[in-house]
């Protein structure tokens, strides 16, 4: 395993980590940009975080109700963001 991140699926919220004018929908995996030493992933419907081996988590998607933990009020990312408060 080298770290990086593929997702595939819908991207109508954000969830593929892709700039807005992208395809709502992706049927094969494309690398996660600007994610990279990856050691676990966590995803749910509308968006996914990834935690490096440092300790950083990015997270990414829909983040209507805060789930990417950067306390901006956008309803989607246009790719990763940082989590504030964390290492």
């Amino acid at each position: 395993m080298d770290g990086t991140v593929s997702c595939w699926g819908a991207n109508t919220l954000g969830q593929l980590a892709v700039p807005a004018m992208a395809p709502d929908f992706r049927a094969s995996a494309a690398a996660v940009s600007g994610v990279s030493n990856a050691v676990e992933i966590g995803a749910a419907q509308n968006h996914t975080c990834a935690i490096r081996a440092t300790g950083q988590i990015l997270c990414w998607g829909s983040n209507s109700d805060g789930q990417l933990g950067d306390s901006l009020p956008a309803i989607r990312s246009a790719g990763p963001v940082m989590v504030l408060g964390l290492p």
